[in-house]
């Protein structure tokens, strides 16, 4: 589920991305060397770190300003729909796996009216999730394998399928809070480049991804520049956005493999609908 924690880690997470674009083992862009982090700052590691050049940013929610939204109707939704990454191939009578049998996936073959399905275990391969299919069916028809192949002679339809297990989120409740993005810097130049910066990339990113797959809209909302030159100089500027976030259930449910409903055509033959 998305709490407030998760907002506050998806603008730390931009606020890394925005001053170190190649990654915190290269040069940030303003030249200067930062500390990212929720929360608020210690004041003696504050001071120590601004004496030896090193700028803080820090995110934290504004107390208080917590409000509800109104909440959309409950409902199920995949917000990233995760593709299969073992690879199905079928032939007149036979069905060959390829690609990687990671775990979370479901493989089938519907022979004639007769359907199996195995689901991935650790250590599978295209290999295994054939091996063990032609064992579900021989319990009923005569099935051969070879490698990542398995033929059912004999029947008249083969199909096959494969899946992936899908992250659904249900949202159950929706709310609005103020998060501060402070940038604590030793001279105003700094404080300057470093909030110039951060700002110019908060613009261009309407939407915040959190931890749970769900997105927070995220706008501007005030900016607050401070300077304490005591006991030590300290340039604060402070800019604040309002973030409109989902509270979520997360839920892996498995995909539809193959679904069949019987009508009736106008010949009076059942018609096979696979899904």
């Amino acid at each position: 589920m998305a709490d407030q924690s998760d907002v506050e880690n998806a603008m730390v997470a931009l606020a890394a991305a925005t001053l170190y674009p190649l990654g915190t083992a290269n040069g940030s862009v303003t030249g200067a060397v930062f500390r990212l982090y929720r929360g608020w700052p210690a004041n003696a590691a504050l001071e120590a770190d601004l004496a030896n050049g090193i700028q803080h940013v820090s995110v934290c929610a504004v107390a208080g300003s917590h409000v509800p939204v109104e909440q959309f109707p409950l409902a199920w939704e995949i917000p990233a729909p995760v593709t299969p990454s073992l690879t199905i191939v079928t032939g007149l009578d036979t069905v060959t796996f390829g690609g990687t049998a990671s775990l979370g996936q479901l493989a089938g073959i519907l022979a004639d009216d007769d359907g199996f399905a195995y689901r991935t275990q650790t250590g599978d391969t295209p290999e295994s999730v054939a091996a063990n299919l032609a064992v579900l069916i021989n319990q009923q028809l005569a099935a051969t394998v070879s490698g990542a192949s398995v033929s059912v002679p004999g029947v008249t339809r083969l199909i096959g399928r494969v899946e992936a297990d899908q992250t659904a989120l249900l949202p159950t409740r929706r709310q609005r809070c103020d998060f501060r993005l402070t940038c604590w810097c030793a001279d105003p130049i700094s404080r300057d480049a470093t909030a110039s910066a951060l700002d110019a990339a908060f613009a261009q990113a309407p939407w915040l991804t959190l931890a749970d797959g769900s997105a927070g809209r995220m706008i501007y909302a005030a900016s607050q520049p401070s300077d304490d030159l005591s006991p030590l100089p300290l340039f604060r500027r402070e800019l604040t956005y309002s973030v409109e976030y989902t509270t979520t259930l997360v839920q892996v449910q498995p995909s539809m493999l193959i679904g069949i409903f019987a009508n009736e055509d106008v010949a009076g033959s059942p018609i096979l609908h696979l899904s």
